[in-house]
């Protein structure tokens, strides 16, 4: 990637009142760009002939993800990002074509919606996407794969696991587990160095095209009835550390590790409430503030969620209640990307569930 990150590092900064407008008008820049595809003759051979919901979700998730980049001026992430998009939706059956065409449809919304005083910067960076079009292409056929990496250690059991995982099968699933755990400590490592990338390979597998979505939720599904059965079995006796709330960001439905980081919490002796995936910020923070719990840990997957992150971390920051609430955040986006890093008001990054209760800890103990 570093060769489109150096390519990009020419580009100017987004304006602010740019980035506001953007984000201001990007539902109805969103629908333009989605009418304007679906009336094209040629349609059909541009999307591989998928339904067209699945290039409108594909507009949504890139105007999404447009508006953070603008609003951070983070270029890298789009530098990044790109060519793993690109390589997604061709495993779909998507053509390189597509791209180049829809970004001429972005640049005519951002025209149309955002004042000529205002847009040029905007409009600067789609034209160096549409510029450095074959360059994308180029990586995203080389793109490195972004299924979960694995200890060699753990490989057998890793392999062994994800091959019951893919074929439905959740006793062999339970079998596996039930052979390999007998501590909680079994069952964090088990969570951490199997659990974990598999269903990261399993999200890349959907990614790619070769299961489907609803194959990936039955996997996640599987997962989920298995750890709730152990969560009982290995809770800590005593909640002495203080009270937690862990949480998926608003529109961010990758609850998983966010579930490991509750449980990894819970088993060090916290009393933990978890929310699972995709809590507006709205009724997180009442929530907050009825709760009044000494942790906050939020978690993000994709990168056109940071922005979600960053909004209820503000959220928190601006409310006297629940202001100096210690706040946790990780998540595959910031593990991917520890750049992202700087534009967000947090307290502590934690890669996993174990330095995530390694670091409430010693807050428990201040």
């Amino acid at each position: 990637m570093n060769k489109l990150r150096d390519k990009i590092g020419g580009l100017s900064p987004v304006e602010n009142r740019a980035a506001e407008d953007y984000i201001e008008c990007k539902n109805k820049i969103n629908e333009y760009v989605d009418e304007k595809m679906a009336a094209r003759e040629d349609i059909d051979g541009l999307i591989g002939y998928n339904p067209l919901e699945v290039m409108f979700d594909n507009h949504e998730k890139h105007v999404l993800f447009m508006a953070e980049t603008f609003k951070f001026n983070e270029m890298r992430l789009l530098a990044d990002t790109l060519p793993w998009v690109y390589s997604v939706y061709k495993e779909k059956g998507f053509s390189y074509r597509y791209f180049k065409v829809s970004i001429s449809c972005w640049i005519e919304a951002v025209n149309k919606f955002i004042p000529d005083e205002y847009n040029q910067s905007i409009i600067e960076v789609y034209k160096w996407i549409k510029k450095h079009h074959e360059d994308i292409i180029a990586l995203a056929e080389e793109s490195e794969n972004a299924a979960g990496e694995v200890d060699e250690d753990w490989r057998p059991l890793f392999n062994e696991f994800i091959d019951a995982l893919l074929i439905k099968e959740i006793d062999d699933c339970r079998a596996i587990m039930q052979e390999n755990i007998s501590s909680r400590d079994d069952l964090k490592n088990f969570a951490e160095k199997v659990i974990k990338p598999a269903l990261y390979t399993v999200g890349f597998m959907w990614e790619q095209g070769n299961i489907t979505v609803a194959e990936e939720h039955r996997a996640s599904s599987i997962v989920s009835r298995i750890l709730s059965s152990y969560h009982m079995e290995y809770l800590h006796p005593a909640k002495t550390r203080g009270r937690a709330v862990v949480s998926s960001v608003a529109n961010e439905y990758h609850e998983i590790g966010a579930r490991i980081v509750a449980d990894f919490l819970e088993f060090d002796g916290w009393d933990v409430s978890f929310l699972g995936a995709s809590t507006p910020v709205v009724e997180l923070v009442e929530f907050l503030e009825k709760e009044q719990p000494d942790l906050l840990g939020l978690s993000v997957s994709m990168p056109y969620n940071v922005t979600a992150l960053s909004e209820v971390i503000e959220s928190v920051r601006e409310d006297e209640s629940i202001s100096d609430l210690k706040i946790l955040v990780g998540g595959r986006a910031l593990n991917d990307h520890r750049y992202l890093l700087d534009n967000i008001d947090y307290d502590a990054f934690a890669q996993n569930g174990e330095e995530a209760a390694e670091i409430a800890r010693d807050w428990s103990s201040d």
